[in-house]
């Protein structure tokens, strides 16, 4: 199996949004209210999309990076930094997604490296985080084993579902990352 890492397009929109909607509802099931698993969640995740790559991203604002099989027809997963200057965490990692059937293949590091590779200049040597559901084990395992920092707990009650808790993990700096990934 040969997966490609290569930037996001705005073609590449209903794909990546059918693969937000579909992992969300798997992995947040025993986490989230299955009301807003199925009636909100996947509206909000269409508007995100469509604002996102309406055009190509802008790469001083947004690092999209996308796996592919080729021939598979679907993407096998996404990562998506976020650049705000005035985010006193840094780079922010919105987004990283892997399809069930390509999980444990090493997936979630080549889309890590491939997105810290594209950092603009402004961001090179700031810090980074990204805020990880409490309860999703699996990811905070890997955030875990890539040497994040947990520096913020809190519970959130947004788009009406009962409050949730979530982690922010933090690395000091693209560098810090880029050693736990072997780089």
């Amino acid at each position: 199996m040969t997966i490609t890492i290569r930037p996001a397009r705005p073609d590449d929109r209903d794909e990546i949004t059918r693969l937000h909607v579909t992992l969300s509802q798997s992995t947040y099931a025993h986490i989230l209210p299955a009301t807003f698993l199925a009636d909100v969640m996947p509206g909000e995740k269409v508007a995100l999309w469509s604002e996102r790559l309406a055009t190509a991203p802008d790469p001083e604002k947004l690092s999209i990076m996308v796996a592919e099989e080729p021939g598979a027809g679907r993407l096998a997963g996404f990562a998506c930094f976020v650049f705000d200057a005035e985010d006193q965490w840094g780079a922010y990692l919105h987004n990283l997604y892997v399809s069930a059937d390509y999980q444990g293949r090493g997936l979630a590091r080549r889309l890590l490296q491939a997105a810290l590779a594209t950092f603009p200049p402004s961001f090179a040597h700031g810090p980074l985080s990204l805020c990880a559901l409490e309860d999703n084990k699996p990811a905070r395992r890997l955030y875990d084993r890539l040497g994040g920092t947990v520096s913020e707990r809190d519970l959130t009650d947004g788009s009406g579902h009962p409050p949730v808790g979530f982690v922010r993990y933090t690395w000091l700096n693209r560098q810090a990352l880029e050693a736990a990934l072997g780089l």
